[in-house]
């Protein structure tokens, strides 16, 4: 099976080194999981389309890219299968976070009144 490349592709990684550029790609996506398209390019300094062929051969060409990806899109972003705990890990913090921010605005509420009732 071959991957068809526009010429805008091809124009674009002509002149890279292209093993440099698939380790960025991959460590940013591991590094950065849950990217967008768009922003992928701004760090790689890529065109989507570009990233978008690349993470296809990635995909398509798995033996080649044997550390590579794989990678799973959802939602329009960009993560590596497996490694997706990160957005567990954050869930995670988030609420617990989350139950600080109320237990200590409870606490705030009880000085307030405290200082309201005491002071004033």
């Amino acid at each position: 099976m071959r991957l068809l490349i526009s010429k805008e592709v091809q124009g674009e990684l002509k002149e890279k080194d292209l093993e440099k550029e698939y380790i960025y790609m991959n460590e940013t996506i591991k590094n950065s999981p849950g990217l967008k398209l768009n922003q992928l390019g701004e760090k790689l300094k890529l065109k989507k389309e570009t990233i978008k062929h690349m993470i296809e051969c990635v995909k398509t060409y798995p033996c080649t890219f044997h550390d590579y990806g794989p990678y799973v899109e959802k939602d329009g972003r960009y993560y590596i299968r497996g490694k997706d705990n990160t957005i567990k890990s954050l869930e995670v913090e988030n609420r617990q976070l989350k139950k600080k921010i109320e237990e200590l605005q409870e606490i705030l509420g009880y000085r307030e009144q405290f200082i309201e009732d005491h002071c004033m």
